[in-house]
């Protein structure tokens, strides 16, 4: 695994060619690849991981501070955050989720279109990797290049199409990826090593593929435009119990090869980074997990045991309120745990079993999908998960405590949605910030306040577009105010 390292590093330099015409070919030089000439199985490792960086880094940070999961430390870090607060948004907030995901996609797109029935295992892994990756820059930004996206050198000012659209090409994708799989071309070449995620295991990729189309059409299912096709996943298996689905090109403690989110925390050499010391726990999340009133007055009165993995309880838990800037006395926040930042050998995370497990718990409470199992054992098993995956102890005594309990437990919550909403932030928690920003705006659960000094009555419905497409595609990038963000919404929402 840590030899792929070798190939991502190529992969990254083939991405950045540009072929514009083939008239050289005669004097192509064999120790000099291109993307032309570079095989899909060398390609693969670095496709599916570049993107990664911006899911676990970037984005992760945002939506963790958007969901009040972390605060910044204002005691060590003037203004740590405060743009993220006051809700301050520009062509330049966070234009990095655009830019790492946009532009490092690039590669997959052109795994996915791949002919080629010696790799077909492979364009099938491209083809659900890229709806994966896809479906958050739509979800984030709505209206976005996808057609004409990644010609290459054919089309360097893509037109945009309807986020709705492109849901639906998205869900066309994972339907040819799934049909690949299930009738697998005779010809086609083993996936071995250089699948970074499930090492060929062609079965897992179903589950994965229908659990993203499940995904899909859950997010839009307010709409019904799309959801004759909750049908077609009728007996379908999808990621389950112990089935968390990672991602690790083989990271190791050497420079340039930690596993990215760990690598915004900690040097090789074991010392901490400035971010290591600036994030810490939102006094909100603290005192929810810990069963304390909130400084909006809810209380569960529930002893949450993931708290002390998803924080570090070395000096105690203690919670940094978002906006404050003055703490009186001796205050020590505490900051990321062991249960998320632990190596630098460890595994990112695709789709975690527990994340899966909501979605269909989601599902089957709707009946979206006949055949499922009941959503309550859904619902628990999917806590049984979160416990196990974050390395927490006595789940069953958190169930049991728990299940009367209005907002985190099945039997006690009117609102089954509300609770599932609120298990999957708890579940998502420094894990995957984003999506839980991205479901709170689809369901407007959990129900959690701004910070003190949000400059807003509300969070953003979407990010903007980034300067970078006003600079390189300004023909085709719709024309946006500030405002946008708040009072326009991507279709689904």
């Amino acid at each position: 695994m840590k030899n792929i390292f070798k190939a991502l590093i190529l992969t990254l330099g083939i991405a950045s060619v540009v072929s514009c015409e083939d008239y050289l070919d005669v004097n192509t030089d064999p120790n000099t690849p291109t993307a032309e000439n570079v095989s899909p199985d060398l390609m693969l490792a670095g496709a599916m991981s570049d993107p990664y960086r911006t899911i676990t880094r970037t984005s992760n940070r945002l939506g963790n501070i958007f969901m009040q999961n972390w605060a910044g430390d204002a005691t060590n870090f003037t203004g740590a955050f405060q743009s993220e607060y006051a809700l301050n948004l520009s062509d330049t907030f966070y234009s990095g989720i655009w830019n790492g995901l946009y532009l490092n996609v690039a590669t997959l797109s052109n795994l996915a279109r791949d002919p080629n029935p010696v790799y077909a295992n492979h364009s099938a892994i491209a083809k659900i990797m890229k709806t994966y990756y896809f479906q958050y820059l739509v979800d984030v930004y709505g209206s976005i290049p996808y057609t004409q996206a990644h010609l290459l050198g054919e089309n360097l000012t893509p037109a945009y199409d309807s986020d709705e659209a492109i849901y639906g090409m998205l869900l066309s994708e994972l339907d040819t990826a799934i049909n690949m799989i299930n009738n697998p071309n005779p010809l086609a070449t083993a996936v071995g090593s250089e699948d970074v995620s499930l090492q060929g295991n062609m079965n897992m990729w179903l589950k994965l593929a229908n659990t993203l189309k499940l995904k899909l059409l859950i997010r839009q299912s307010s709409t019904g435009i799309y959801n004759a096709q909750f049908a077609s996943l009728t007996g379908a298996e999808f990621i389950g119990v112990g089935e968390t689905v990672t991602i690790n090109p083989g990271y190791v403690q050497e420079d340039g090869k930690m596993n990215p989110h760990y690598d915004l925390y900690y040097l090789t050499n074991g010392d901490v980074t400035t971010t290591r010391s600036l994030i810490v726990a939102s006094d909100y999340a603290m005192k929810f997990l810990t069963g304390d009133v909130t400084e909006d007055l809810v209380t569960t009165g529930v002893y949450d045991n993931r708290v002390s993995r998803l924080y570090d309880d070395t000096t105690g838990l203690v919670g940094f309120q978002q906006g404050a800037n003055s703490i009186p006395g001796n205050f020590d926040p505490s900051r990321l745990g062991l249960g998320i930042v632990s190596s630098a050998e460890q595994d990112g995370y695709i789709m975690t079993s527990s994340e899966s497990l909501l979605l269909q718990a989601e599902a089957s409470e709707m009946g979206y999908v006949v055949g499922l199992p009941p959503a309550d054992g859904l619902f628990r098993n999917a806590i049984r998960e979160s416990f196990a995956l974050l390395g927490a102890a006595d789940a069953e005594a958190y169930i049991t405590l728990s299940e009367s309990t209005n907002l985190i437990g099945w039997t006690g919550s009117a609102n089954k949605l509300e609770a599932i909403m609120t298990q999957k932030w708890i579940a998502l928690n420094g894990i995957n910030g984003l999506e839980s920003w991205i479901e709170n705006t689809r369901t407007g659960f959990p129900n959690i306040p701004l910070a003190i000094t949000a400059g807003r009555p509300a969070r953003p419905n979407r990010l903007l577009y980034p300067s970078t497409e006003y600079i390189g595609n300004s023909a085709n990038v719709p024309s946006q105010s500030i405002d946008d963000a708040f009072t326009t919404n991507v279709f689904w929402d």
